[in-house]
């Protein structure tokens, strides 16, 4: 997790995952940053989970501790489209996303609102607090949040 910039880019990366992890992600600075770089320079990046929220941070979006945490399977809501998902989630921090900064809201939550993803605007970006690869109920997200990542590192 502490790898540079431009040690990244010295694998010719297709694309870069942000992925999941424990802990307050707001003391996780040098990830901030590296996410920071990869936005700035349009590097197809995917977070999840922590990830999601390490996003947030370099887009300068807050991030606060849910004082109800997101644990198991519930239902999350596609932004664009309203189609629900059953998603299994473990995540207790979440973006205030009141100021997109470049992003639009991906997917929130059906019964409290908050916020489960992101979208860049306009560069092959994206995140999503809940785990795709857990698979709660059907494939479908699992199938969609990936094949979504694979089709923004062919852009």
């Amino acid at each position: 997790y502490l790898y540079k910039f431009d040690k990244i880019m010295e694998l010719n990366p297709d694309g870069v995952i942000i992925p999941n992890g424990p802990g307050d992600p707001k003391v996780l600075n040098a990830p901030i940053k590296l996410t920071r770089e990869l936005i700035d320079h349009n590097i197809p990046t995917m977070g999840i989970g922590l990830g999601n929220m390490i996003m947030g941070l370099a887009a300068n979006i807050e991030v606060y501790k849910m004082s109800a945490e997101h644990r198991g399977g519930r239902t999350t809501v596609e932004s664009s489209t309203k189609h629900c998902y059953i998603t299994f989630q473990n995540h207790g921090y979440c973006l205030n996303y009141t100021n997109s900064n470049n992003f639009n809201e991906l997917y929130f939550d059906k019964d409290d609102k908050s916020n489960e993803g992101l979208i860049h605007k306009s560069k092959p970006i994206f995140s999503v607090a809940f785990n795709p690869e857990g698979a709660p109920g059907a494939l479908d997200i699992k199938q969609k949040t990936f094949n979504q990542f694979i089709n923004f590192m062919e852009v």
